[in-house]
Order: structure tokens, then sequence, then C-alpha cells
């Protein structure tokens, strides 16, 4: 998911069962500490609740994303 705002991967490693390893339990690093750069609070805290570990911690629903991503002001800017 981070890739095309990034430039990476959400979790890195080889072989790729270490890939694995940290997509399952390492926490991903914010978008913008990978930037160096910082991103619009409400779009980053979005993304990285979308990457929650705890399935019950992410937008449950299409709908919901959709709602919550309608609610960051910062992407209201990029909008029509």
């Amino acid at each position: 998911m981070l890739a095309p705002l990034t430039g990476t991967h959400v979790s890195r490693g080889r072989p790729l069962v270490e890939v694995w390893s940290h997509h399952l339990r390492t926490e991903p690093e914010p978008p913008s500490a990978r930037l160096g750069s910082p991103l619009p609070p409400d779009a980053e805290r979005l993304l990285l609740e979308c990457l929650e570990k705890d399935p019950a911690r992410r937008p449950q629903t299409a709908a919901e994303l959709q709602d919550r991503t309608r609610a960051c002001r910062s992407f209201r800017r990029l909008g029509p």
C-alpha cells in the first residue's frame, strides 16, 4: 500500500520469509518517516490505521474507509 506513496514496500527483508515475519509482527514505519518529510497528520493516521495488525482496528468496510477518507481535510484539498 505504501509503495505508490513512498516508493518502498511496507515490509522489507530477504528472504521472503523475513518479509512475511515483518508483515505479521513489525509495526509499519510511518510514511512521513520513510519520505523524510511530513504528510498531513489525518492522512498519515488513516494510512496507518489501514495497516493495523489487529483487523478490528482497521476500517471494517469499503464504505467506512470512503467515509473516513472524505473526512480527511488533506484529501478534500486534492479532490475536484
